[in-house]
Parts: C-alpha cells; structure tokens; sequence
C-alpha cells in the first residue's frame, strides 16, 4: 500500500527526539561528541558533514555545493583548505581526503554517539523493539536506491558512501544514522522540486527552516538563532547574503517580523507547504512496499519510541 506522510514525519521525528534525550540525559556525552574534534565553531559541523556525507577518501568542494547549493565552491574550498592544516584532511590530485587521523576522529565520534544513544533503551522500548526498527530502516534506506527513475539522487549517493557503522545486530542508535542516509534521499526530492520551481537555493533553506517552527516544530533550529547562524552550519555563506535573500522575501510577501525575529507568512506558510508536499510524495514515492501489518507494526514501534523520548525529555527538565 501507498506509504501515508505521516509515518515518514513520525520516522524521522523518532531520529530528532533520540539525538535530544541522548543530549539531555547524558550532557557530558554530549559535550565529549564536540570537544574532542581538534577544530572550533563551525569547522567542527562541517567536519562531521564531510566524513558522514561524503566519501572521505574523495571530498571536493563541487560536491559539497551539490548538497548545499545556497554556498560556493570557494567558500567551501577555504574551509578545506583551512582543515587541511589540521592533520585531518589532505589535499589529493582532485580534491581531499581524510586522514589516517581524521578517520580515526570519524570512528571515535561514532563510538562516542553509540555510548550516548544507547542509554536511551529502556523498558518502554526495549532492544528486539530497537531492533524491529532498524530492520525496516535497512529495508528502506535499500529501497530507495532502487528507483533512479523519480529523481536523481546524488546527494544519496555521496551518503552512501561516508562512514557509517555497521549495521549488525542492529541497535537503536543506529536509527539516527539510517534516517541521516533517508534525509540524504529527502534533500534529493527538495532539490528536484526546488530547480522544478525555479526558486533560490537560499529562498528554499530559509522557507524551509520557518515551515519548520510551525509544522514540525521538533526539527527547529531558530529558536535565538539568526538566519545565517542556522545556514552557516550547513554551509558558509556571508551574512550580507542572508540579509539580501530575507529583503528578497519580504517583497514577495512570503515573511514577515525581522531578520533577527523572522516567521512567515500566511501565503509563505502555504505556499511551503505545498513544495513540502510535493517533496514527500516524491520521496515517498521511493520507499519499499509494506503490508498493511508491516505498516501498523513500523507505526506501533516509532510511535512508542517518541512516546518513550518525550518521557525521558520532560523527566530530564524536571529532574
């Protein structure tokens, strides 16, 4: 049967919650995922990008812009370049690659997300739960580089090729890096339907990140951020832009509030919503067929895992 929306959003909001109770359950897990890379500010998310998106014995700036298309190639080269003189990366013939250093790092920070992430089992979702779950992520995440006919997937397969552990037994953290190989697929869809509209990479990602705090509020990042705050931890990308895209925008009456207090507006929100439509139907479109009893099953598991997250949060803000 035809995957219905909402089991997609409950998926990944089911990947959201981990990452937030792991956090907020073991803060000095946390702090250890980003104090141990040898970097500072954003060079510390960009690095965790490359080595998790990327293959890392083939990184170039072209490719970083294919999956972050508001940057440029040589913003994006200035940061390689500066992580080069890190003993983590090395320039190639063609591009960079990670080094012997820099891959040791990859392996240790997903160590270090096991130990945070695997606390979070517990007796309302136990291990052969955690385990149900991840097998109909694998079967997902395989169905979906099957269908190279609905729309290209490159950022999926740079994904595909990153460090990722391995996924056998399988175990709940590993949910979170299968829905980072999903969301690959989905930003794919978004790119497809974005070009489709003929709309800004920048318009898109700011749209997006203000459909965000109305429509899946758990996946929202501006909350005491500015626009280019939230961008620049995907990508480099100058302020001055920022300012020119969010002055873009409010001609065409798509936000409204500040730069520095932004939302939007009514024909904003709409018209967003439609892309995010159009978006999901398209990615959706790729996912394996489910028996209706698969179905219920994935729907029971991910819905008593958010269950079982939001508990832990609110346990934590009041402990």
């Amino acid at each position: 049967m035809s995957i219905p929306r909402e089991t997609w959003i409950e998926l990944q909001k089911a990947e959201t919650l981990l990452v937030h109770a792991g956090r907020s359950r073991f803060p000095a897990l946390a702090r250890r995922l980003s104090d141990d890379f040898p970097v500072e500010g954003h060079d510390r998310v960009y690095l965790s990008r490359l080595f998790s998106g990327f293959d890392p014995t083939h990184i170039t700036a072209d490719a970083y812009c294919v999956r972050y298309p508001f940057s440029t190639v040589s913003a994006v080269k200035e940061v390689l370049d500066r992580l080069c003189g890190t003993d983590l990366l090395e320039p190639t013939g063609d591009g960079y690659a990670m080094t012997s250093t820099g891959m040791e790092l990859a392996r240790r920070w997903l160590e270090n997300v096991d130990a945070m992430l695997s606390g979070l089992v517990g007796n309302a979702f136990r291990a052969p739960d955690a385990e149900a779950l991840v097998r109909f992520d694998l079967r997902i995440v395989k169905a979906l580089g099957k269908r190279s006919d609905v729309f290209p997937t490159p950022i999926f397969e740079f994904r595909a090729h990153g460090v990722q552990p391995v996924y056998d037994p399988p175990q709940l953290w590993h949910h979170w890096q299968l829905v980072w190989s999903m969301v690959a697929c989905d930003e794919d869809a978004q790119e497809h339907v974005r070009k489709a509209r003929g709309m800004d990479p920048l318009v898109w990602f700011f749209l997006r990140q203000l459909w965000f705090v109305t429509e899946r509020p758990w996946r929202a990042r501006l909350a005491g951020s500015r626009l280019h705050a939230i961008a620049n931890r995907y990508a480099p990308v100058e302020e001055t832009t920022c300012r020119d895209t969010w002055e873009r925008l409010v001609r065409l009456e798509l936000v409204k509030g500040s730069y520095e207090s932004p939302a939007l507006t009514e024909r904003g929100l709409a018209t967003h919503d439609e892309d995010e439509q159009e978006v999901d139907r398209l990615f959706l479109s790729r996912w394996p067929t489910l028996a209706d009893v698969e179905l219920s099953e994935l729907t029971e598991l991910t819905t008593r895992l958010n269950q079982h997250l939001e508990r832990l949060l609110q346990e934590n803000e009041t402990a």
